[in-house]
């Protein structure tokens, strides 16, 4: 169907060499809604009608003084005219049928025509119309969005590969190219990857095949083409089509020499967005690495400004959830009388001011991570219902009567001493402990 707004926004000429004809078809379609409806009595008056604006659909009679339609549908294809034309007839056959149908016509229709043909031929070939401009429209998308990945395939410094289940690579830059000493008419197989660096890709790119698991940060000492010994950083991953259906291996080798270089006798002085080389963070990198695999809630405690956000999201991105969402709630910032609705979402309707249904902080955060910052704050009636929430998996948006259940890993962090707030009464100890399975200090 055409909508309304496309009607009033359509451009249609009428072609034909009867007034009657003309003008009941024109009334015809402008009773109809269709916003610009325009006549041609002749072949003459129609190429000059195209000629001055664009038209979204054609509707001419075959038979016209001095000329044919089949002669005005030759001209609008030669001027690389393509919205649709339907072609009119008193005396159909197979042979004009066919000259139409060849020079590119939508359709032909025979007369008499009454008003529900008419609109019905209108209503189809403006869809087809449309349909083949947002087609047109995709393609020219994604030819430019294709133009910009290649322009940054080439031009990024890492070494990117993809690979196939075949182990073919099907696709790899020119960074790669140098560093594994691949030529342009070389074989593109995994057997093509000469020296440390493609034993290395080799053999993560095998492994990801295997497990369908990604391989990060394996780090290889090698030499680079004119250069000296270096240290390189591989990460391959699974490639899925939109289906989630496995169709090879990305892989992507970066130089970390001048990293590495900062490092202070092997410790990490980078993780996630932490800096430091000290050992108190070597064991907090460790640490997070450990806890971010355990699918389990976490309480981060520390002083203000000592990044416990940025563990948040640390813990997080070492999680097998780091590719779903991390919802962040800063419970101080939301006044005490919207934290419901905030975390749990509302139906419109529920509360004055509720104009619509709200998906809140929890839903938003299904299949992910939601990070509760300064927890110790939310009142005693918030911390119940965090605590259904924990224990059940499940809660009810404010004017909801049915339960919705999520997949959702909470991290919570206060700069309080929530066990004394225990101790004062003020916080409640189930919750504590519900939150508090694993603590980061």
């Amino acid at each position: 169907m055409v909508d309304e707004t496309e009607k009033g926004t359509a451009r249609i000429l009428i072609v034909d060499d009867e007034e009657s004809l003309r003008l009941t078809f024109e009334m015809f379609l402008t009773r109809e809604g269709y916003g610009m409806v325009r006549t041609a009595a002749t072949y003459p008056e129609a190429l000059a009608a195209v000629r001055q604006q664009e038209f979204d659909l054609i509707i001419s009679d075959i038979v016209l003084e001095g000329a044919s339609g089949t002669d005005l549908l030759r001209e609008i294809r030669a001027a690389g005219i393509e919205c649709p034309v339907v072609m009119i007839t008193g005396f159909p056959n197979l042979e004009t049928a066919a000259e139409a149908v060849r020079l590119g016509a939508f359709d032909y229709l025979p007369k008499p025509i009454n008003k529900e043909s008419l609109l019905h031929f209108t209503r189809q070939a403006l869809k087809q119309w449309r349909l083949l401009q947002e087609k047109k429209r995709l393609e020219a998308e994604n030819q430019r969005f294709r133009h910009y990945l290649e322009t940054v395939f080439r031009s990024v410094r890492d070494a990117i590969i993809t690979v196939d289940n075949d182990l073919r690579i099907v696709q790899l830059n020119d960074t790669a190219r140098e560093w594994l000493k691949i030529g342009k008419d070389s074989d593109l197989t995994l057997g093509t990857m000469a020296g440390e660096l493609g034993e290395a890709c080799r053999r993560d790119v095998q492994k990801v095949l295997r497990s369908h698991e990604e391989v990060r940060e394996h780090r290889v000492e090698c030499m680079k083409p004119g250069d000296s010994e270096r240290i390189l950083s591989i990460n391959a991953a699974p490639l899925q089509d939109g289906a989630g259906i496995f169709k090879g291996v990305a892989l992507v080798a970066r130089d970390v020499t001048g990293e590495a270089e900062t490092n202070v006798k092997g410790r990490r002085c980078r993780f996630h967005r932490f800096i430091g080389c000290s050992p108190a963070m070597q064991a907090l990198y460790t640490l997070i690495e450990n806890v971010g695999k355990v699918d389990t809630a976490v309480l981060i405690t520390g002083e203000s400004g000592t990044g416990k956000e940025l563990a948040a999201e640390a813990l997080h991105a070492e999680s097998p959830r780091r590719n779903q969402p991390l919802i962040k709630v800063d419970c101080t910032a939301i006044p005490e009388e919207l934290m419901e609705s905030e975390l749990f979402g509302h139906r419109k309707g529920s509360f004055t001011g509720a104009d619509r249904d709200r998906m809140g902080r929890i839903l938003q955060a299904d299949g992910g991570t939601l990070f509760l910052d300064e927890i110790g704050d939310i009142s005693p009636r918030m911390q119940l219902r965090l605590l259904r929430f924990l224990q059940e998996k499940t809660f009810y948006p404010v004017g909801r009567d049915q339960p919705i259940q999520v997949d959702v890993r909470v991290i919570a962090a206060t700069n309080a001493d929530l066990r004394q707030k225990v101790t004062d009464g003020t916080f409640r100890e189930d919750l504590y402990f519900r939150l508090r399975v694993m603590e980061l200090r």
